[in-house]
């Protein structure tokens, strides 16, 4: 029996190789991320992003990402980018799974 490797977040925000700029502000200076997310999240089940990361992903590149990992995205128009939201904290990526829906 063979054993599948579990897929971690790191893996996943890397699987494109695209490149990302910590911007914890940007929900401050342009409030479009919240209206542009493309997720839901239940506020008073405590559901947050803890950091926001400026990307160079293309529509292709979070369409993908979102169905493959399950990563979570917003678009900045002040900015003309898309955001990659991390909803959890204290623990480092390589150690956070991440859902794989295989080559979907």
């Amino acid at each position: 029996m063979t054993m599948e490797k579990q897929t971690t977040y790191l893996e996943a925000v890397n699987w494109l190789h695209n490149d990302r700029i910590l911007c914890n502000d940007i929900a401050e200076k342009d409030a479009s991320v919240y209206e542009n997310m493309r997720f839901s999240l239940d506020w008073e089940k405590g559901e947050d992003i803890f950091q926001w990361y400026l990307t160079d992903c293309s529509t292709s590149d979070v369409e993908y990402l979102e169905r493959r990992f399950g990563l979570l995205f917003t678009y900045s128009d002040l900015l003309g980018l898309y955001v990659l939201c991390v909803d959890h904290w204290g623990t480092s990526w390589d150690y956070v799974p991440c859902v794989d829906n295989g080559s979907n």
